[in-house]
C-alpha cells in the first residue's frame, strides 16, 4: 500500500515498497533503506522495465499516463547509487513496454515488450519488436536478419487499452550474450542466444519442450554454467558461463577475499589480509601493480564496472625481525634486549643495584636522564622499526660521612 513521505514508515517497511519509492535491500542482513521517491514523470509510468548498467540503475521506457505525452514512451531514467541522484538518460529510438534488460559485455540489450511500431497493428499483422542495444550513450536497433516469431498460438497483453502481441521469455546471461529460454521460436527454439557483437540470434543446440504441445518453460534462469527449467520435473543445459571471473592466487601466509563470478559492469571489493607476523609485499591485477604502503596487513581493492576477468596476485612476506640491544654501565640488571617484529612496543627494564640508582637512559644518541630516586625503571620503544640500542648508567647513592668517637 502506498504512503505519503509524511506518513508514518510501518514497522515491516522490510517487506512494503510502493511504486513511487526506491528502496535498496541488504541481501546478507535483510536491512532495507530508503532511497526517497522516484521522479514524477516515473511515477506517471507504468510497464517500465528496471536494469542494472555498469552500477547504476536505468528504468526503460514502460506505459507513460501523463495527460500530454500518454502512451508508450521512450524515456529512460537513471539512478546513481553513488551518488543517490536521479539524472534523465538518453531516449530510446521508440517507445517501448513491457520489456527485459540484460547488460552483456559493456552493452546493454532491451528485448521482448512492445513498441509503437505494434501500437493500432491487427494482432495478427503485428510482429515482435527489434532489440534495442546502449553503449553507454546511445540506444540503436538491431539489424538482425532472423527477426522473432513465435511458434505457440498468438497471444496477447493490453497497456494503455492497446493490445499487443505477447509471449513471454526467461532470459539469462551467457558468455556468447544472452540466452533464451522458455518460449518456442521459429528456426530457434526455445532455448536460443542473442550475440550483441555480431548482432546475431543463433539455436544453442538443446531444447527443454519436445513438441509444441508441451507446456512452454515460462520460468527458467541461468546459474553458472547451467541453465535451468522446470517442465512438471526441472531439466538442466549447459551453458558458457556469462559472469566476468575475478581470481586470485598468492605466495606466502594470509588471504583474498572476494574473488569469484561478478555481473558485467559489478564492482568487485578484494580484501587482502596478511597472517601473523607477515604483511603484504605486493599486489597485481592483471599484471598491474597496485600501490602497498610498507608494513600494510590489510588491503582492500575496488574494482568498478567490471566487463573482463581480472587475475589479482599476492605476495606476502614475513615481517623481519629488528635487534634491541642492551647494555650497562654500573651495579644493576637491565632486560628487554633481544629480536623483536616491527611495530611492536619493546619495555626495557632496569634495576638498580642496593646502594645504586637508574642515573639515565641513553637510547640511540638520545640520553634521558631518571632521578637519583629511581631504583627501578621501565622504558618503552613504540612501535619498533629498526635495530636500536639502549645503554642503562648506574651510579652509586651518597652515603654520610661516619664521625669517629673520642677515647
Amino acid at each position: 500500500e502506498d504512503f505519503d513521505e509524511e506518513d508514518e514508515v510501518p514497522e515491516n517497511y522490510a517487506l512494503y515498497s510502493s511504486d513511487f519509492r526506491l528502496v535498496s535491500v541488504n541481501s546478507s542482513t535483510g536491512d532495507v533503506n530508503n532511497l526517497g521517491k522516484i521522479p514524477e514523470g516515473l511515477k506517471k509510468t507504468s510497464d517500465w522495465t528496471m536494469a542494472a548498467y555498469n552500477g547504476k540503475l536505468m528504468f526503460i521506457g514502460g506505459y507513460s499516463y501523463d495527460k500530454a505525452n500518454r502512451g508508450l514512451t521512450d524515456k529512460v531514467w537513471i539512478y546513481d547509487t553513488a551518488s543517490k541522484k536521479w539524472t534523465a538518460g538518453a531516449s530510446l529510438p521508440e517507445g517501448r513496454a513491457a520489456g527485459k534488460a540484460l547488460q552483456t559485455g559493456n552493452k546493454l540489450v532491451y528485448t521482448l515488450g512492445c513498441s509503437d511500431a505494434q501500437t493500432g497493428v491487427e494482432l495478427d499483422k503485428q510482429t515482435y519488436p527489434e532489440n534495442l542495444i546502449f553503449d553507454g550513450k546511445t540506444w540503436v536497433k538491431s539489424k538482425a536478419e532472423t527477426r522473432l516469431e513465435s511458434l505457440l498460438p498468438e497471444e496477447s497483453m493490453t497497456i494503455g487499452g492497446k493490445e499487443y502481441i505477447g509471449s513471454d521469455s526467461s532470459i539469462g546471461l551467457v558468455a556468447d550474450g544472452i540466452i533464451y529460454l522458455g518460449s518456442p521460436m521459429k528456426d530457434l527454439g526455445d532455448s536460443f542466444i542473442y550475440n550483441v557483437s555480431n548482432d546475431t540470434f543463433t539455436d544453442s543446440g538443446y531444447n527443454f519442450v519436445q513438441k509444441l504441445s508441451d507446456a512452454p518453460i515460462m520460468n527458467a534462469v541461468v546459474l553458472g554454467s547451467k541453465a535451468y527449467g522446470y517442465v512438471e520435473e526441472l531439466y538442466s543445459m549447459p551453458v558458457k558461463s556469462g559472469l566476468v571471473n575475478v581470481t586470485a592466487s598468492k605466495t606466502g601466509t594470509g588471504r583474498i577475499t572476494g574473488a569469484r563470478g561478478y555481473l558485467p559492469g559489478d564492482t568487485a571489493t578484494i580484501t587482502v589480509i596478511a597472517g601473523k607476523h607477515n604483511h603484504i609485499s605486493n599486489i597485481t591485477v592483471n599484471g598491474k601493480a597496485i600501490k602497498v604502503a610498507k608494513n600494510t596487513v590489510k588491503k582492500t581493492i575496488k574494482l568498478a564496472a567490471l566487463l573482463k576477468d581480472q587475475k589479482i596476485q599476492v605476495k606476502f612476506a614475513k615481517d623481519k625481525k629488528i635487534k634491541v640491544v642492551v647494555s650497562k654501565k654500573g651495579k644493576g640488571t637491565v632486560k628487554g634486549g633481544g629480536s623483536y617484529y616491527a611495530g611492536k612496543n619493546v619495555k626495557i627494564t632496569a634495576k638498580a643495584a642496593k646502594g645504586n640508582y637508574i642515573k639515565s637512559f641513553k637510547v640511540g644518541t638520545k640520553s634521558i636522564k631518571v632521578g637519583k630516586k629511581a631504583t627501578k625503571k621501565v622504558y618503552t620503544i613504540k612501535k619498533i622499526k629498526k635495530k636500536t640500542t639502549v645503554k642503562v648508567v648506574f651510579a652509586k647513592k651518597a652515603g654520610k660521612d661516619k664521625k669517629s668517637k673520642k677515647k
